[in-house]
């Protein structure tokens, strides 16, 4: 399986093998890797030669990473994470934020994840969000102007 890998490395540049049914056997192969490994029965040996050929052992983090790096690049390009769903610049953004927004309302997003969410300023519901602030809008039209007719103040204009 090994070999099977090092080929797979060898045409694609990366050891993370799809789970179609072309590879279905070498991909399970690869988890059973990554499962060993994280129990700590796993052969010094075979890291070794795993790691020399670049082995991905937390592919589920590494691929984390550079959506949030991705995600970091949004917010300096347009002041918000509010990526559109399909962003055309990069589709896998903005179905990417879709994930982690859906992870956190099943309450199975790490609280590490969240809080660098948070801390670049994701906003987990963005519907809810711009209801409350065009909520706010209509107060404060409403302190300004003493009433909620917001059409007649439009025809005047």
């Amino acid at each position: 399986m090994f070999q099977d890998l090092y080929a797979f490395k060898s045409v694609n540049g990366h050891c993370n093998i799809p789970s179609t049914s072309k590879f279905s056997q070498l991909a399970r192969w690869v988890v059973r890797q990554r499962t060993s490994y994280r129990k700590g029965n796993f052969c010094a040996e075979f890291k070794a030669r795993l790691d020399r050929i670049g082995f991905n052992w937390e592919p589920f983090a590494n691929s984390w990473e550079e959506m949030f790096h991705s995600l970091c690049e949004f917010k300096k390009e347009n002041g918000h994470c509010n990526v559109p769903a399909r962003y055309q610049k990069n589709m896998k953004l903005g179905r990417w934020i879709d994930r982690q927004r859906q992870s956190y309302r099943n309450g199975q997003l790490s609280q590490e994840y969240k809080e660098r969410l948070e801390k670049l300023g994701l906003v987990w519901n963005p519907i809810s969000d711009a209801w409350e602030d065009m909520y706010l809008k209509l107060c404060n039209f409403k302190k300004v102007n003493g009433h909620l007719n917001i059409l007649n103040i439009m025809k005047k204009s």
